[in-house]
């Protein structure tokens, strides 16, 4: 069981975290606009969307809104205090969250 110290700085950080992602995903979300709209102006097209029916940006705008909303979730989980409230599904995006960071250190 958490202390109330530990899980109010828990809180903290996981809501300037998710703060930070959706910062990210505002600006994932600019850049594709800006980078559709100057495809169109040149008439080109995005060969990895051509090929797999997404784009990059589209892939991160993706992920990044899955890590805002499980941020979120986790949030709400440790003002509740209740950390089995996160759906396995939810737990699984963390994990894989997890081993990408880890991948990267």
């Amino acid at each position: 069981m958490l202390t109330m110290k530990l899980q109010d700085s828990l809180v903290i950080e996981t809501d300037e975290t998710r703060e930070r992602a959706q910062a990210l995903l505002d600006e994932l979300l600019r850049t594709r606009a800006e980078v559709e709209s100057q495809r169109e102006q040149s008439n080109r097209s995005d060969p990895m969307s051509i090929v797999t029916g997404r784009s990059s940006l589209d892939n991160a705008i993706e992920r990044t809104r899955s890590m805002v909303h499980l941020l979120e979730q986790t949030s709400r989980a440790l003002r509740e205090g209740l950390t089995s409230s996160l759906t396995p599904a939810e737990r699984e995006i963390l994990e894989e969250i997890d081993a990408e960071v880890a991948a990267g250190r």
